[in-house]
């Protein structure tokens, strides 16, 4: 078996396939983990509301510069994938909170598989540095659906801001950790593929 982790290259903070209303800031900021963040802020209000954000959707994956196709074979077998998420809320407020509302992967051009998102547990607050792994070992995409260009992840929350609050929902690092086996070539020689680590 192996296994290679990716980062996006591609990033959206406005996509609407999910509903939602808060726009994701600096979505490109979740290719580096740098405590600079891509960012949603839930806005003031009065009376407690819940508030959903647009889905943060990344994809276009790349390790050292070469893409998913380039490093796993159209005959492998994939065995997991593992996003990870490294992020933090912040408020100010008792009671306010940033939950998962959508982690799932989006192939075949729509938003498909097993929905992980923990809507129960809220988002630590900071420091930096809170990594959480979605991890898909089962009913899995096809390899195919992987290697394809739009395969891709995407993220939403719910929060609920207070009067005196802004509710932030911070993503510092987004990766991709594709375990997959590689199935050799007829004739049983197999191919070191250049970049697998």
């Amino acid at each position: 078996m192996s296994s290679i982790t990716f980062i996006p290259t591609v990033f959206s903070g406005t996509d609407n396939t999910n509903g939602g209303s808060i726009v994701w800031a600096n979505p490109e900021n979740v290719a580096v983990s740098d405590d600079n963040v891509a960012l949603a802020t839930g806005p003031l209000f009065e009376t407690p509301a819940i508030l959903t954000s647009l889905t943060l959707k990344v994809s276009t994956w790349k390790y050292g510069g070469a893409s998913i196709a380039k490093l796993i074979g159209a005959g492998d077998t994939l065995n997991s994938l593992t996003v990870s998420v490294e992020r933090h809320a912040n408020g100010s407020a008792v009671d306010w909170y940033v939950k998962d509302a959508i982690c799932q992967q989006y192939y075949g051009g729509a938003y498909a598989g097993t929905n992980l998102a923990d809507t129960v547990n809220e988002w630590d607050g900071p420091p930096d540095g809170v990594s959480v792994d979605y991890l898909w070992n089962a009913a899995l995409p096809t390899t195919a659906q992987v290697r394809a260009a739009d395969y891709a992840f995407g993220i939403q929350v719910t929060m609920l801001p207070l009067v005196d609050a802004d509710i932030l929902a911070n993503i510092d690092l987004i990766t991709l950790t594709i375990d997959y086996t590689e199935v050799p070539p007829l004739g049983g020689h197999q191919v070191i593929r250049m970049g697998i680590v």
